[in-house]
């Protein structure tokens, strides 16, 4: 779809190598990240919720978190020097946990991630969807 709007987009990557690392990314958000955000999610559906499942899905989201702000200390975006997909896949799979539990406090903790969220959210391919985001002062709270 972005080759056939337009074959000179970057955002596929620029040559074999990038392209290979775009699709690993977005294969990592899919089949890794987004299990724990589904079980995060789930959880809140029990009455009562099922904290523990809560808790160990954050856990587990924290954990990739950490292994992103490793590229972060010596990267801007996930692949090469500019905006990919890859960002812009991989941004979206934290959707929920930024309404849940990226509040204040935790974001304060990760400054390398929150500076990549935000010029992520602030692109021209985000910046329609974020533009009214708020982000929480506290974790949702479990019951």
């Amino acid at each position: 779809m972005i080759n056939l709007h337009d074959p000179n987009s970057t955002l596929l990557g620029t040559d074999l190598e990038s392209r290979a690392q775009v699709l690993r990314y977005l294969s990592w958000g899919t089949c890794e990240l987004m299990r724990p955000v589904y079980d995060m999610k789930m959880s809140l559906l029990k009455t009562p919720n099922d904290k523990k499942a809560f808790h160990i899905a954050k856990q587990e989201i924290d954990e990739f978190v950490s292994q992103l702000e490793e590229r972060f200390e010596k990267h801007a975006y996930l692949v090469g020097d500019r905006l990919t997909v890859a960002d812009l896949f991989v941004l979206s799979c934290f959707n929920r946990p930024f309404h849940l539990c990226f509040d204040s406090e935790w974001r304060a903790k990760h400054v390398s991630f929150m500076n990549w969220a935000t010029t992520i959210m602030n692109s021209e391919y985000l910046t329609y969807y974020y533009k009214d985001f708020k982000f929480i002062d506290k974790q949702i709270e479990l019951h």
